[in-house]
């Protein structure tokens, strides 16, 4: 049986919450018999809120199971190099360590290890997602903010670019060349950076003098089309040339080479 006062005490938790503006709690909580412990409003539906990743990772928890890794794989078959993708949340700096740069180290190290400083073609997959890059119930206002980053397969930085100010100047990771470029236009009226996305969707353009509010993330348009412009511009740089680069398609059976590398999670 619930304690004596705990709906009264769980009440006054919620009071305060929601007499704030724009905030509307609702509670449902049961026994594991279905029994209703406490409930307030707990029968209505609303739009979903940020909570709704709280549930979202415990279901990832019961279907995947705590010691899950993602795992980005790098196939030799035949002619072709693969990269295989699910969808790697850490493909991104984290503090002090340059997931994406070691990434490119590993890739290099194999296919020289293999011989192939020239690969003949590159295929990316990212098969894995098949749904839509972004929620069609997004507002198409906000494509540009971090909350609204693209879902991918392939996806580095969690589908944002990063503004950073480094010796005195602005850098963009991650660097790809033609399917990311940095504008700047100084003003004297924003002594703080601001950053947009120009037309078209490839240059950011970054307004301000320069004091503080950096790094600046912003939502890319297409992951897939940024994580091969990286990938082709880290491979030259390391000493790998690739010709032809596309995306697999269903038509394309999976890939049944050599493994060559694997990144995990």
């Amino acid at each position: 049986a619930a304690p004596d006062g705990l709906s009264a005490r769980l009440a006054r938790v919620l009071a305060p919450l929601a007499a704030e503006a724009d905030i509307t709690p609702a509670v449902r909580i049961e026994r594991l018999d279905g029994s209703v412990v406490f409930e307030r409003r707990g029968a209505e539906s609303f739009v979903i809120a940020s909570n709704m990743k709280v549930f979202t990772t415990a279901a990832a928890l019961l279907a995947l199971g705590p010691e899950f890794h993602w795992s980005t794989t790098v196939l030799r078959d035949a002619a072709q190099v693969w990269i295989v993708g699910d969808g790697d949340p850490s493909l991104r700096r984290l503090g002090e360590r340059d997931v994406p740069a070691a990434f490119l180290d590993a890739v290099a190290r194999a296919l020289q290890r293999a011989s192939l400083t020239q690969v003949a073609e590159l295929v990316l997959d990212a098969r894995a997602f098949r749904g839509p890059a972004r929620h069609p119930l997004w507002p198409a206002d906000q494509w540009q903010a971090e909350y609204c980053a693209p879902v991918s397969a392939l996806s580095l930085e969690g589908g944002c670019c990063e503004v950073t100010e480094e010796g005195g100047g602005l850098r963009i990771h991650p660097a790809a060349g033609a399917a990311l470029r940095l504008e700047r236009r100084e003003t004297v009226q924003s002594k703080v950076w601001t950053a947009s996305w120009n037309t078209p969707r490839d240059a950011v353009l970054v307004r301000g003098s320069g004091a503080g509010k950096a790094p600046l993330r912003l939502a890319v348009d297409d992951s897939l089309e940024v994580f091969a412009g990286w990938l082709q511009e880290g491979l030259a740089a390391r000493g790998i040339g690739t010709g032809s680069l596309r995306f697999a398609t269903d038509a394309d059976a999976a890939p049944t080479g050599v493994k060559l590398a694997v990144l995990r999670s």
